[in-house]
């Protein structure tokens, strides 16, 4: 799900998100025609998970983005210009290590693949759990309450989900 360029990005900043007991969730590089590219890193908590969900504050993003820009201006993984975004994940967080798949385990998700499992790239469901041996998602379809393993090569987006019903419980409980 990452890019060559959004690896080498991950594997350069991961220890210093680690450093600063968070999470590095995901690493985006996004270019766009005749503007500035922009270069999105999203963070968590490291104790966040689909029973705790936690966020970051604005003054630990400012943290991550001044030490994160100093590895990058050195290690320069992006040679034109580009604007930094860091962030939390908000709501609809995106999956993207293996990892995510094991820390939300039990958490609604919509999955988008690359490729069709039984004619079908879009599911909506429960995260079982990420079997390691095998580098699947056992996913359980909310439609038809079908089990699916997913492997992991052909995921193309995932993010947790939430029905406005839910959002409107999460918000009434605050």
């Amino acid at each position: 799900m990452l890019s060559p360029v959004e690896k080498k990005i991950w594997d350069i900043i991961v220890p210093c998100i680690v450093d600063l007991s968070l999470r590095l969730v995901r690493v985006k590089y996004m270019t766009t025609p005749k503007q500035r590219s922009t270069l999105q890193i999203m963070i968590e908590p490291l104790c966040s998970n689909f029973e705790n969900r936690e966020s970051v504050n604005v003054d630990e993003c400012s943290k991550v983005s001044r030490a994160i820009a100093a590895i990058l201006d050195v290690e320069d993984p992006i040679s034109e210009a580009y604007n930094l975004e860091v962030s939390s994940t908000g709501l609809n967080r995106p999956l993207v290590a293996q990892e995510d798949f094991t820390v939300y385990s039990g958490a609604k998700v919509k999955i988008e693949l690359n490729q069709s499992i039984d004619g079908q790239k879009r599911f909506t469901g429960i995260i079982k759990r990420f079997d390691l041996d095998s580098q699947e998602v056992n996913f359980v379809e909310l439609e038809t309450n079908k089990e699916i393993q997913i492997p992991y090569e052909i995921l193309k987006k995932a993010n947790l989900y939430y029905t406005q019903k839910e959002i409107n419980e999460l918000f009434e409980q605050d």
